[in-house]
């Protein structure tokens, strides 16, 4: 195989892994600094999935913001095996971990670099995370109503005022799967509100 000289093959078996990890790094950071650096509340969705033999479980956070340029972002922040009982206090340790570890106020050694960042880019509206959460997007389960209220106390011990009665908003697909709805002969639609 003959492979050109320009191009050089890493010597150690390390080198790619550190490369991915390398990047990893750096576009978390960016990802920090336009949250940090949003001109909107931070909505997130967030739900949960079990592998069919339930070997498995995973919990996904997705944000959704106006960036600083105006541009409309969605942004995967997080996809975390759950560890143990699927309870609504393990997964708000989960989603306030995953929002403490993209919020700027909590990354002391990032946060130097971050602010250079968003000083060099003008931008002058720079929020922490925790105080800009917004909505929570999720579906139906039982235990999400209960998660939320979790998520506001952990917000609270962090000095954050969060009123979760009317910031969870129900997936509208999931809903509508559970609307019973009759159709009738005459081609009208009947729905049955529960």
């Amino acid at each position: 195989m003959h492979i050109q000289p320009k191009y050089k093959l890493p010597k150690s078996t390390d080198t790619i892994r550190s490369w991915v990890i390398t990047n990893y790094k750096d576009q978390k950071n960016e990802v920090r600094l336009e949250i940090n650096s949003a001109n909107t509340q931070i909505d997130l969705s967030v739900d949960g999935w079990t592998s069919p033999h339930q070997s498995m479980s995973v919990i996904g956070v997705v944000a959704h913001f106006t960036s600083s340029r105006g541009a409309r972002q969605n942004l995967v922040l997080a996809l975390r095996k759950i560890q143990g009982a699927h309870t609504a206090e393990a997964l708000a340790d989960i989603v306030v971990s995953v929002i403490k570890e993209y919020d700027e106020s909590y990354l002391s050694s990032s946060l130097y670099q971050i602010n250079r960042i968003a000083n060099d880019n003008n931008i002058l509206n720079s929020y922490n995370f925790l105080n800009n959460v917004g909505y929570f997007q999720m579906d139906n389960a039982g235990n999400n109503g209960t998660m939320i209220r979790s998520i506001a106390r952990m917000l609270m011990d962090h000095d954050v005022s969060y009123n979760p009665e009317n910031r969870h908003l129900r997936c509208m697909g999931v809903t509508c799967v559970h609307v019973p709805v009759t159709v009738h002969s005459s081609g009208q639609c009947r729905i049955s509100y529960v």
